[in-house]
């Protein structure tokens, strides 16, 4: 097994298992290029321990590293050292550059390193640890357990955003729910009392929580995120905060939530219409809603699983989903209520199919007009129907949804954009 890490910023390649095999340290400075060995003796299979020996001209250096619970190393002055994370080296900005400890952005053409301005909701790429200042190379932590300057208290587990009162500080939310909104740096490793500098599990850069939905994570060919083969399409999905929804109609239906995602189950088989729908606040316009979701429904019973608007004042609906009859079909309906048919929407009659196995809709409102898409992949879509936003209500919810049953619908990703 190989283990790609960084101690004291410099990246070692380190196989378990390959005892006695040297592997050279080849992204070092040249200066310090050495090898190092993996000590027949010091192979643990169980704890997951490994002896090295760094042999070179500039280092030697002996200590033993635990792979089951972080990286407990010297460094070359004696000390006992901690860290693991994996990092990039860039220029400091020459006007305000970076600090110690403190979120940095990239800013300017070629990229130069800058401390994170207060407030600031995306954008950081890592945390400085070394070669901070206005001139020089900053190394900059952008993944692994590494130190933030913390602007108030913090609560081991609590989700890590950016301080809105102090340039490059980092936050705790307070919560170990996902945010709702801005960019998630990571979580917090230690219960602390005030402002102080404190390790955090950093998480890559570009995790952005949206509203009704948490930060993006994608599986991209050949590899999955745990090093397995991938064959077939690559989906980007948005984490689900199921915290955000609320039931209208749960009667009969379920719900999981198993790593951020939803799924609504409902086996008992009712009359036609029986909406069992999770709602949450409908964003400000103009958005779209992107959502995926797998299903199974049974046939020839009209029932149907998918998104829609609702009017909390008259409990009124209009869905938007998959409507099993013969077939599976894009369809819309009207209802004056959970249970109540009043309609069709037009798109009916266009009678719609995909063959899709992730299935991909999207919803939208300009402030003007609602519209109905489909598309294969989140990324292309088909517009199925256009239709006025006061048509049959005004909506202040947003809904996904399984009516009647038997019929699961499991919610893959809900994304709200502009």
């Amino acid at each position: 097994m190989k283990r790609i890490l960084t101690i004291l910023g410099l990246t070692m390649a380190v196989l378990i298992g390959g005892v006695g095999l040297p592997i050279l340290v080849s992204r070092m400075p040249v200066a310090f290029q050495s090898w190092i060995q993996v000590a027949p003796s010091g192979i643990s299979a169980a704890a997951g321990y490994a002896t090295i020996q760094i042999i070179g001209s500039a280092l030697t250096q002996e200590t033993t590293m635990n792979f089951a619970s972080g990286v407990v190393g010297v460094d070359n002055g004696g000390s006992s050292r901690t860290d693991l994370w994996q990092g990039i080296q860039i220029a400091n900005a020459g006007s305000t550059g970076t600090t110690v400890n403190t979120l940095t952005n990239l800013t300017g053409a070629p990229s130069t390193a800058v401390i994170t301005p207060a407030g600031a909701t995306s954008g950081v790429i890592g945390i400085t640890v070394s070669g901070a200042g206005t001139t020089g190379t900053a190394t900059i932590a952008t993944g692994g357990k590494v130190s933030c300057v913390f602007d108030g208290a913090t609560t081991a587990g609590d989700y890590v955003q950016i301080s809105s009162g102090t340039n490059g500080d980092c936050h705790d939310t307070g919560a170990s729910t996902y945010p709702s909104s801005g960019q998630v740096l990571g979580t917090v490793l230690s219960t602390n009392g005030g402002v102080g500098t404190y390790s955090m599990e950093f998480f890559s850069p570009g995790i952005a929580a949206a509203s009704g939905g948490g930060g993006s994570f994608s599986a991209a060919p050949p590899f999955l995120t745990d090093g397995s083969l991938f064959y077939g399409p690559a989906y980007t999905f948005t984490r689900i905060v199921n915290a955000s929804y609320a039931w209208v109609n749960q009667g009969s239906a379920t719900l999981t939530t198993t790593n951020s995602q939803a799924t609504i189950d409902n086996q008992a088989q009712e009359a036609n219409f029986n909406m069992h729908a999770r709602v949450i606040a409908a964003p400000s316009t103009p958005y779209h809603i992107i959502v995926a979701f797998v299903f199974t429904q049974f046939v020839n019973s009209n029932q149907n699983v998918g998104i829609g608007w609702r009017d909390s004042a008259s409990t009124k609906m209009v869905t938007f989903g998959m409507f099993n009859n013969s077939d599976a079909q894009f369809t819309g309906f009207y209802l004056t209520n959970e249970t109540t048919y009043a309609g069709t929407t037009q798109l009916n009659t266009n009678q719609y199919t995909g063959n899709t196995v992730v299935r991909w809709l999207r919803m939208g409102d300009n402030g003007t007009n609602r519209t109905y898409d489909m598309g294969p992949d989140g990324v292309h879509w088909t517009n199925l129907l256009t239709e006025s936003d006061t048509t049959f209500l005004t909506a202040n919810q947003v809904m996904f949804y399984v009516n009647s049953g038997p019929g699961t619908m499991q919610l893959l990703s809900w994304q709200v954009t502009g």
